[in-house]
């Protein structure tokens, strides 16, 4: 599987199964006039191995990372109910060749006026 159908088949399964709020993908532009929560998808590659002798099969590990924005001093109720829901778009999830394992949720604070 090509690096560009991975990417696809990870956006496909986000954008069908993700309908709360509007989404970005990575390297495409916010509206400056965004004012609703939001979250954007960024695919991140890692290593490539080859997984049998002889070098037929290969194996490419990258993470998926969703950004939740939620408006600032709201609390994190909100922003806990997205991420427990994009856990479960990936939580343990095969798709295509894609297999997804146990999601880690960060917070991260208010920045731009957004809780991430």
């Amino acid at each position: 599987m090509s690096f560009d159908s991975i990417r696809a088949a990870i956006e496909t399964r986000f954008d069908t199964n993700w309908v709360t709020t509007d989404k970005y993908w990575e390297n495409t532009k916010v509206l400056d006039s965004q004012i609703n929560d939001w979250v954007r998808l960024t695919i991140k590659d890692d290593d490539a191995n080859n997984i049998d002798l002889g070098a037929k099969t290969k194996r490419f590990e990258g993470m998926i990372t969703v950004q939740i924005f939620s408006s600032e001093n709201t609390g994190h109720g909100v922003s806990t109910v997205y991420a427990d829901t994009i856990t479960t778009i990936f939580r343990n999830k095969v798709f295509s060749t894609v297999v997804c394992r146990v999601p880690k949720i960060r917070r991260i604070g208010v920045k731009n006026n957004w809780f991430q």
